[in-house]
């Protein structure tokens, strides 16, 4: 499987060390959609012969938790690559949430800040922007230190990613289908 290193810091070194380190590849943020077009196909294995192309003649999903257009329009219209960034986002998801739900428990801002943050730019990328503004919400509450409303806003933002995974769930199953 190949490894893309993706990190806030664009220097040559930071480039340099990341491949050095073993990555297969490196992106800066801010995301660009067009450069991490270019380096997940120069990744990806080839389509087998004969292999059809994904169906275009999907139906527009609709939800309230996440913009399909934006969230499209972030990989260029490549309905089967959000699919691919859908199934990893549903699959870490649950771990920044349990991060975030025991760092409160805790006390712990520090880790209340990263987690969010984590999770903030991973909803960022789906265009999940109710779920992002939440985030962002504790995110500044660790930031700050202080957690008096981080239950609150947790059980809103738990809320919003179980309609959101159900959401994405919808959209992977419609591209499966039209496969």
């Amino acid at each position: 499987i190949p490894i893309v290193a993706m990190t806030a810091h664009a220097m040559t070194s930071d480039r340099e060390r990341c491949l050095e380190a073993g990555m297969d590849a490196y992106i800066s943020k801010p995301l660009n959609a067009h450069e991490l077009l270019q380096v997940v196909e120069s990744l990806a294995p080839k389509s087998a012969p004969g292999a059809s192309a994904p169906s275009s003649d999907l139906q527009p999903l609709k939800s309230a938790s996440f913009d399909l257009d934006d969230a499209l329009a972030r990989v260029e219209g490549d309905k089967e690559l959000l699919s691919q960034v859908i199934s990893v986002f549903l699959e870490d998801s649950p771990r920044l949430m349990t991060d975030i739900r025991a760092s409160i428990e805790r006390g712990d801002a520090e880790t209340l800040q990263r987690a969010a943050h984590t999770l903030k730019g991973a909803v960022s990328a789906l265009s999940a922007h109710r779920a992002a503004q939440l985030a962002l919400s504790l995110e500044n509450l660790g930031r700050g230190g202080n957690l008096a409303r981080a239950e609150e806003i947790y059980l809103d933002l738990d809320r919003e990613m179980n309609a959101l995974r159900e959401a994405l769930k919808a959209f992977v199953s419609e591209i499966t289908c039209a496969s």
